[in-house]
């Protein structure tokens, strides 16, 4: 049976959508990436906040308690022992910071009561008013020293646990092999797949470490985007595993569940899970001040500690501990923690590696097959549109159950899938709806309004040369645009704009058709021109010159009358290029139009908006300037790579149509500034540059300041002079 082209059309389609779907399931997947705004959406819409399963009270140093201890960050470790102290009789299940102390505390009057002590016996060896200043000093020094002051607490405090910094790459050989005072995970052999890579710990200090229960990981990774959406449980050193700050609290509170607690984990989308987060109002929190300051016997203080899991986070600006959830735009991470928390010991996830997550792809397949099944012939526009609107909104719905079950789905690609099925049969539905309209008389409609009117006569004596397809030609691409249209047309009324608008379009149209180009398209506020086609036109290049020159000159008149007039300045930037393109009647019998295509017809595209990368007005390539010769004064200004190209082009300033004496001086101290700076003499070609442009010379200010650059940090040895481009 032989396919008609709306059926191979619509079969591919399938058959591409499916692809598509399929190819969304893994975590990692592109698909997955482009589907986070939905994914988002849905953890605040369709997936339920975690309850949390535990007592767990959020302990925030936040910019008041700062200020309220005449403290600045990092705390002294004497406060954090007073922290510990205060915290300890309240009797709470664990308590774990999400801070280390890797550096000695200073130790300045600490030492210096020791000195004093020593220097009493030393000179008055004997006299007992000495000894006991001494030994007053000796107790001094004791409760001055930081970090003595912290151990203790940390020892007499119990279970409490210290965190872990992961930072890029190891110092040294010395740095290797298991952090000393960190405890594998119990439970699990190998770290998981999604464990946090570790190049290198940074811990407490040895006396400190010793000191606390546990020492835990506090890294929260996020997405490329920043946004934390998964939680890794586990973090890995030299191919161990060991437990982040979440797991490490569940396993002091149930210290007979600790490999169990692990196992769970680690079985969680490779102990990196999605989280169904809960809000911060779900956690009681405290200032750290507040607790503190907080009388002994304080009762609110009893019940916000006793028994339950404390965890204790900075918020103070500086920091830089924020994290952004699904939920929350910014806040502490140490919410990040507790939500991971809440969420093992309810033992709910959000996983994409799940049976109903693993299956969902599958779903979604069968979904769109049964879509296009129902559709193969149906003709109605109405009919097509109701089963595609039918089967998104089963598929949301079928998300939105898979969401609040704890399934993390790809959204978006099977209603992309159905949205591209949807198109492609609409475009055959209303081609056969579309009423017959010869192709002759649409072309002759069209072109009488931007073609000279003499090469309106001559595609009339000729029409082989508008045949549909197109044919093969030397032209000379023409792309302006209107510098700041948007913020022009935020700033006048509409029926101003209109007029400003067709003003410079009108002005430069005419230029256009003049000089013997005629007019591709208009986009707005752009124009869209082409010269040598469809009339053979030996001088393409110097015409297309001209029409730039002489749009510029008619253009500065214009600007003159715009502020005699109170209006703003209006300004156009135009890239121009030749070269091979292919010419003709682009589109289908029905519709079409006459255009030009080709990778010369893009540079002039990317040569236009090149113009904002050094001041100018007018760009040309090293084609429009090698068939130019003498006839347009120009100037060489660069070696870009426009973006979306991998080979770099010499680019040309049009200035003219005569060599004026001051002109020429300046373009030859161009000339001779561009040549030291690519020979490397960068601070040469800077002070050049730098005259220049207090000239006005806006392309000589771009070059003087990428010398200043170079002089700090030369380029590589086969940069070549070549810049860069990253936008278009």
């Amino acid at each position: 049976m032989r396919l008609s082209p709306e059926r191979i059309a619509t079969l591919a389609t399938a058959l591409v959508g499916a692809a598509w779907i399929l190819a969304g399931a893994g975590p990692a997947s592109l698909a997955r990436r482009i589907d986070r705004p939905v994914y988002d959406l849905a953890q605040r819409v369709a997936v339920p906040d975690v309850e949390p399963a535990a007592a767990i009270t959020v302990v925030v140093v936040d910019d008041e308690s700062l200020v309220r201890l005449g403290e600045r960050w990092p705390i002294d470790r004497r406060t954090w022992a007073r922290f510990l102290n205060t915290v300890a009789p309240f009797e709470p299940a664990a308590v774990m910071l999400d801070v280390w102390f890797e550096t000695p505390a200073p130790r300045g009057e600490a030492e210096l009561a020791l000195d004093i002590a020593d220097l009493l016996r030393d000179t008055l060896e004997g006299e007992p008013a000495a000894e006991k200043l001494a030994t007053a000093l000796d107790r001094k020094a004791a409760t001055l020293d930081g970090d003595r002051l912290l151990a203790k607490a940390l020892a007499d405090a119990g279970r409490v646990a210290l965190g872990a910094a992961c930072l890029e790459g190891a110092d040294d050989a010395l740095d290797r092999g298991r952090p000393p005072g960190l405890q594998p995970t119990p439970g699990v052999a190998a770290p998981p797949e999604g464990a946090v890579p570790c190049p290198r710990l940074s811990l407490s200090l040895p006396s400190l470490t010793s000191a606390a229960r546990l020492t835990a990981g506090i890294a929260v990774r996020t997405d490329d985007d920043g946004v934390a959406r998964r939680y890794g449980y586990f973090f890995e050193v030299d191919g161990v595993a060991y437990p982040s700050l979440a797991l490490a609290a569940a396993q002091l509170l149930h210290p007979d569940q600790a490999e169990a607690l692990a196992q769970r984990a680690a079985a969680a989308d490779r102990g990196r899970p999605g989280l169904p987060f809960a809000r911060r109002e779900a956690f009681r929190t405290v200032r750290f001040s507040d607790l503190l300051e907080a009388p002994p016997d304080s009762a609110p203080l009893r019940d916000a500690l006793r028994g339950r899991t404390v965890l204790v986070g900075v918020s103070a600006l500086g920091t830089e501990d924020y994290a952004r959830t699904p939920l929350e735009g910014e806040l502490p991470g140490i919410y990040v923690h507790a939500s991971a928390l809440a969420a093992l010991l309810a033992d709910r996830f959000v996983e994409s590696e799940g049976a109903l997550g693993r299956w969902s792809s599958g779903v979604g397949v069968g979904l769109l097959m049964l879509v296009v099944g129902v559709g193969w012939r149906r003709e109605s526009a109405g009919v097509v549109v109701g089963l595609a609107v039918g089967g998104a909104l089963a598929w949301l719905g079928f998300s939105a159950y898979a969401f609040r079950s704890g399934a993390w789905v790809s959204v978006l690609p099977v209603l992309v899938a159905l949205a591209l099925w949807l198109v492609v049969r609409l475009v055959f539905v209303y081609r056969r709806a579309a009423d017959s309209r010869r192709q002759a008389r649409a072309i002759r409609r069209a072109f009488q309004h931007y073609l000279a009117p003499a090469v309106v006569e001559a595609l009339v004596q000729d029409p082989l040369r508008l045949r549909l397809g197109g044919e093969r030609r030397e032209i000379t691409a023409f792309f302006s645009d209107v510098k700041g249209f948007t913020a022009l047309a935020e700033n006048m009324e509409p029926a101003e704009l209109v007029e400003v608008l067709n003003e410079i379009l009108g002005t430069m149209t005419e230029i256009i058709l003049d000089c013997g180009g005629i007019i591709d398209k208009y986009i707005g506020d752009a124009i869209v021109a082409m010269f040598g086609a469809p009339l053979d036109q030996p001088d393409h290049a110097e015409r297309a010159c001209l029409a730039a020159v002489r749009c510029q000159e008619a253009l500065a008149e214009m600007r003159a009358r715009f502020v005699a007039q109170g209006r703003p300045e209006v300004h156009v930037r135009i890239g121009l290029n030749s070269g091979p393109a292919l010419v003709g009647n682009m589109g289908s019998e029905r519709r079409f139009e006459y255009t030009m295509l080709g990778d010369t017809v893009n540079l002039a595209a990317r040569l236009e908006g090149t113009n904002a990368q050094y001041g100018t007005r007018v760009l040309c390539g090293e084609a429009t300037a090698a068939r130019v010769g003498a006839a347009v004064v120009l100037r060489e200004v660069d070696r870009v790579q426009v973006k979306g190209r991998s080979r770099a082009v010499q680019v040309y300033e049009v200035v003219g149509e005569r060599r004026e004496p001051a002109t020429a001086a300046r373009l030859e101290r161009f000339a001779a500034a561009l040549q030291r700076y690519r020979a490397g003499a960068f601070a040469e070609a800077r002070a050049a540059f730098e005259a220049l442009s207090a000239e006005g010379d806006a392309p000589s200010a771009i070059f003087a300041e990428r010398a200043a650059v170079y002089e700090q940090a030369p380029p590589p040895s086969d940069w070549g002079g070549v810049f860069v481009m990253t936008t278009k």
